[in-house]
């Protein structure tokens, strides 16, 4: 598991596994993590992300699975909310 402050920033994974892998971005977290896969043997998972103006923290749920297969594992990236008082006027 990674925390990322509202800032954003990049977290990295090696996968080791013997057999070709995919990363899975659910779609209500694609807008705020990005990946890219690099190293010699594919398996440094780079995840990208961006900053975060919300008022509450979020959490992603990033699968890695076994290309045809039921195999996997879950990265789970949390992003703290931006700090702020808000006022109404009365």
């Amino acid at each position: 598991d990674f925390e990322v402050t509202y800032f954003g920033g990049k977290c990295t994974v090696t996968v080791t596994a013997n057999y070709e892998f995919e990363v899975v971005v659910p779609t209500d977290v694609a807008g705020w993590v990005k990946y890219q896969i690099q190293g010699a043997a594919s398996n440094l998972v780079n995840f990208i992300v961006s900053a975060h103006d919300g008022y509450d923290a979020r959490t992603a749920g990033i699968e890695i699975r076994l290309k045809d297969k039921e195999l996997s594992e879950t990265v789970t990236i949390v992003q703290g909310q931006k700090d702020a008082i808000l006022l109404d006027e009365n």
